[in-house]
């Protein structure tokens, strides 16, 4: 891809592998990272634009499908036992102070519902992946080092 820069037209030939399809593919096909996670500026995101529309538009109907069992602000998160109300009092300033605190999960691999959780639960299971077994490590883990036997 060429773009023009102070030194004048350049070729740029950055790639990115999405995690979803495992296809390498140039930076212009890859989703654009929000702006105030990316560092300097301006990153990229770990999968392509492509699996990104789709996985948007099978959430975007498993939204639809579910969301006369989305949760009041006064429920409780079924992993921590949070109320709505409660995570929204640790959430970051501005924007997100407001944002609703509950997301819809979903197995990515069978792209089925699995339920409402509040959004701080489900940044921790995406970081494992929905691997069970790290998941088990994680928690051996956390009661080694507090002392206490799961």
């Amino acid at each position: 891809m060429k773009v023009m820069t102070l030194w004048g037209e350049e070729e740029i030939n950055d790639t990115r592998i999405c995690i979803h399809c495992g296809e390498e593919k140039h930076v212009s096909e890859i989703e654009l990272d929000r702006p105030h996670t990316a560092p300097r500026g301006k990153g990229y995101r770990n999968e392509c634009k492509q699996c990104r529309r789709k996985i948007n538009k099978d959430i975007t109907k498993l939204k639809k499908q579910y969301a006369h069992l989305r949760p009041h602000i006064t429920d409780t998160c079924i992993i921590c036992q949070r109320t709505g109300v409660e995570i929204q009092k640790t959430a970051s300033q501005g924007i997100h102070k407001k944002k609703d605190p509950w997301v819809l999960d979903h197995c990515h691999d069978k792209n089925v519902y699995r339920g409402w959780i509040c959004n701080h639960c489900n940044n921790g299971l995406s970081g494992f992946k929905d691997n069970i077994e790290s998941m088990k490590r994680a928690i051996q883990y956390v009661a080694d080092e507090s002392g206490e036997n799961p």
